[in-house]
């Protein structure tokens, strides 16, 4: 049963280090493409 705690626990870090990697990823996308948009405003 210990294995197991040790296991849950490290799949779960896992799980969360992917989602603030995800997040992060989403972030950066989202700024770029307000940007592009900003960019397409100022042209006409």
């Amino acid at each position: 049963l210990r294995s197991i705690d040790v296991q849950m626990l490290r799949i779960l870090e896992e799980m969360s280090a992917g989602r603030q990697e995800s997040m992060s990823e989403l972030r950066h996308d989202i700024q770029s493409l307000t940007r592009a948009i900003r960019s397409l405003g100022g042209q006409g």
